[in-house]
């Protein structure tokens, strides 16, 4: 697993939505590294030594994508903001 594969889609919608904007071939490694995962947690067995060798768990692919992801939201909700404050502004003149 790599840690941004803990991210839980069901408990934080944002990442549920940066989730839908990666490309699919990261979403399906990502679901295999989690099934892979519960597959040997309930057999209680370790990964071998060698694939353990192979993981990289600290190459992120989730953090970049969900600051963009929350940055855009917040800009749009400002222009958003003053969209609304400039329309209340001439309907009640």
């Amino acid at each position: 697993l790599r840690y941004d594969d803990l991210y839980d889609p069901y408990y934080d919608l944002d990442v549920k939505e940066t989730l839908n904007r990666l490309p699919t071939e990261i979403v399906d490694a990502r679901n295999q590294r989690l099934k892979r995962a519960m597959d040997l947690s309930m057999k209680h067995e370790y990964l071998p030594e060698n694939l353990q060798a192979m993981q990289t768990p600290f190459r992120g692919y989730l953090k970049d994508m969900l600051a963009l992801f929350l940055f855009c939201r917040q800009c749009l909700s400002s222009v958003a903001v003053d969209c609304i404050a400039e329309i209340s502004s001439h309907v009640s003149k």
